[in-house]
């Protein structure tokens, strides 16, 4: 943990209303979607509130946002902090096109939702989002907790401080980073009562990616590993110019195309699925033949394998997942079990892929997380 972490961040600074859903819209926008029955109909009205609060990026106090989903008519409901996959383009930040997210149907069923936009959206959209960087991920999820809470106290708004995790595909990372960074700083977070965390297609082992990939010489989603390294290159302070990592064509493109402005299926398109073809040659090959070090050592030190959960934790991957590797969640769970985990369990979903995985999750982990609640 950052030294001043604890008297710097996670407060308020402003949270208001934005906007009001009834329980009756909330159930046709998901009848409308045609995804089957869910575990559970919804039962209350939301209320939407923006939160503006501190948090911390290269050692400076800088301001974050997201959203708060608040049941109406429900006296002391549990807190779940949702964490959100990857958005390559600041005005998709939940905040910011106050679009319907689906977390409104979690705060329906009688949880007030949190939903970080995350660092480099909404309110620090001026800062380049550190993409796959445990520590920083796993503050502005803890800092958004504690800064609702505050807000909650504040307006007078009852909640029981029992504090659920969940999140899919970047938000899966997320969401097991903050798990772990609550459980390692027990004194500093004593008083947030983590009580069950679902986590799916994260990424967790992001070494053992690389190491894939390097072999393989084939990924379909390219933008993804761009994103990583051009975060790592500017949270790390490398500062190497793209060309150092891409090939000139690409490196020349990434200043337009990673500048918030894209959504990731255009960033993919310009982008080729061979690695060879991407990465600048001599980067390429020292990957591969054991170079590249300060690069890996940044991979090891946010591969979140080496740590033991306590709290229950629910992994969850499609065995065809396109994107991130099912293998991936499964040598994270074998890892977590050879690590002394106890209440760990891991739920692959036969034959889904990256963009399908996350409603059954969703059907999973809803009456999973209900029994902690009784």
């Amino acid at each position: 943990m950052e030294e001043g972490h604890k008297n710097l961040n996670g407060k308020l600074i402003s949270g208001k209303q934005v906007s009001f859903i009834k329980q009756n819209d909330i159930d046709t926008f998901v009848s409308s979607l045609n995804i089957g029955s869910l575990p559970a109909n919804t039962i209350y009205s939301v209320a939407v509130h923006k939160i503006v609060y501190t948090t911390h990026y290269q050692h400076k106090q800088i301001k974050a946002s997201g959203l708060l989903f608040i049941p109406q008519s429900l006296s002391n409901p549990s807190l779940l902090s949702a964490q959100h996959g990857t958005t390559f383009k600041k005005a998709d930040a939940p905040s910011v096109s106050m679009s319907f997210t689906g977390m409104e149907f979690l705060a329906a069923l009688g949880y007030i939702t949190i939903l970080p936009d995350y660092i480099g959206y909404g309110e620090s959209a001026h800062l380049f989002h550190p993409y796959y960087e445990a520590n920083l991920s796993a503050y502005t999820v803890i800092d958004m907790v504690l800064a609702s809470r505050e807000y909650l106290e504040q307006e007078k708004i009852s909640y029981n401080p029992r504090l659920f995790l969940a999140g899919f595909s970047e938000g899966g990372y997320i969401t097991l980073a903050a798990q772990k960074m609550i459980e390692q700083n027990k004194n500093l977070y004593q008083h947030l009562s983590l009580t069950a965390v679902a986590a799916g297609a994260g990424g967790f082992n992001l070494f053992g990616m690389l190491q894939s990939l390097s072999l393989e010489n084939y990924f379909s989603f390219p933008a993804y590993l761009a994103f990583i390294i051009e975060a790592y290159n500017k949270v790390y302070n490398w500062e190497k110019p793209l060309d150092y990592f891409f090939k000139e064509k690409y490196a020349v493109k990434f200043k337009t195309l990673l500048n918030g402005n894209y959504e990731g299926g255009y960033v993919n398109s310009q982008l080729p699925a061979q690695m060879d073809l991407l990465f600048n040659e001599k980067f390429f090959a020292n990957l591969k033949d054991g170079g590249e070090v300060q690069l890996k050592k940044a991979l090891i030190k946010n591969t979140l394998l080496n740590w033991r959960p306590v709290t229950p934790l629910c992994l969850y991957h499609g065995t065809n997942d396109e994107i991130i590797p099912y293998k991936n969640s499964e040598e994270t769970f074998i890892k977590l079990k050879e690590n002394g985990t106890k209440n760990l369990q891991f739920i692959p979903l036969k034959g889904n892929t990256h963009g399908d995985s996350f409603l059954p999750m969703l059907m999973s982990f809803i009456p999973w997380f209900k029994e902690f609640n009784k």
